[in-house]
Formats: C-alpha cells, structure tokens, sequence
C-alpha cells in the first residue's frame, strides 16, 4: 500500500518517481482520474443553481450526483469490459516485448536488475532508501552550458598559439546564423501565395528541409 502524503513533492522530478503508478506493483496503467470526468458536466448546475436558495439548491445538486452516480453503477459492467479487452491486448504487447528484450540481454544482467527492482519495490519507505533503478539521469544540455563550452575551446585554442580570426566569438556566430535561418524559413513562408502551385509549394518544403537542416548542424 503506497499513502499519498499531499501532492507537493509528486510534481516535481525528485518525488515523482516514488508515487508513479507506473512503477507500482499491481497499479500500471491504472485509470485513477475516472471518478474526476464526471466533474465537468456539473459544471453548468453553479450557475443555474447560483441565485437559488440553500434548500432548493442543495436538492437539485443531489438529484444531479445521484443520477450520474445511477449512471455509473449501470454502466459498469460495459465499462470494465470495455477497458479489460484493451488490457489484455496491451499486455499481450508488452509481454512479447520482455519477451524479445530479455533474449537479447544477458542472464546476469537481467537476474541484477530483477533484484534491484525487487528492493526499491519492497523499499516501503518515504523517501525510499533503495537505489530506484528507474532513475534516468538528465541528459538535456541548455543554451548557456554550450555557450560556455564554446568559450572553453576559443580560450583553449588562443592559449595554445591561435589567433582570434574575427571579433564575433564562436558562440556569438552560431547565434547570428540561427536568426538567420529562422528569418529565411519565414521570408519562404510568405513568399509562397495560398493558391501556390504544387511545384511551389514542393519547392517551399525543399528549401524549407535544407534550412532546418543546417540549423540542425
């Protein structure tokens, strides 16, 4: 049994991990946001309930729950149903996809990973002591740390004897020619008329496919 101690730490990536119904034995894909869709079509009795007064208005929202609450009952058997044969055909998916993964891998890996999943879910704990085994760690880099990687090779390659070919840094010109790509894609854009032809219009994508291919670079 996993208790939910408020939603604080679940929205961010440290706390997230712990309470991901994925990663819950017995939870997987479990739809837990169901009993929320209801929600919605209620919306409409706060303003038409707004100027009543508290006994007519709180008859009316009972009379509005009990029915869609009649309405769920009826429906739930086609409802589980419903989501039991999607179930089965998804787990038949991911069982010949362990399948298929295992055979590739090697035994010892997979008899130590196996383990390491066992403890982290045994692990009943808050916050878990266990390593999480599906932590994966980030792997973005952002615009600044290129910048200062940029400058780190200037500054390497001046002190080893280089010269400075220009005053615009390394970073600076990546930069310009960014902008400059952008502002062709959108000069191409409005060149082209709504009743373009389909050479045009094949034109405009090659040339299009060409620039985000050097931005790319």
């Amino acid at each position: 049994m996993v208790v939910v101690r408020g939603k604080g730490g679940m929205m961010e990536t440290a706390g997230h991990e712990p309470f991901s119904l994925n990663l819950m034995p017995g939870a997987g894909l479990s739809d837990c946001e169901c009993p929320e869709r209801v929600w919605s079509p209620h919306n409409a009795l706060s303003n038409s309930t707004k100027t009543q007064g508290p006994g007519s208005r709180h008859d009316i929202l009972d009379d509005h729950f009990g029915f869609w609450n009649w309405l769920k009952y009826k429906n739930i058997g086609t409802t589980l149903v419903r989501k039991y044969k999607v179930a089965v055909a998804e787990r038949n998916v991911q069982v010949e996809g362990h399948r298929g993964l295992s055979a590739s891998l090697n035994q010892s890996v997979i008899q130590k990973w196996e383990r390491m999943c066992l403890e982290w879910e045994q692990d009943l704990g808050f916050p878990k002591k266990k390593k999480n085994p599906y932590h994966v760690k980030d792997s973005h880099i952002s615009e600044a740390r290129v910048k200062k990687q940029l400058s780190n090779e200037e500054e390497a390659r001046l002190k080893s004897g280089g010269i400075a070919l220009n005053r615009t840094k390394i970073e600076e010109y990546h930069w310009i020619m960014m902008r400059c790509y952008r502002c062709r894609l959108k000069c191409l854009s409005k060149g082209v008329a709504a009743h373009a032809t389909l050479t045009q219009e094949g034109n405009l994508t090659e040339q299009q496919n060409v620039l985000r291919a050097r931005m790319r670079a």
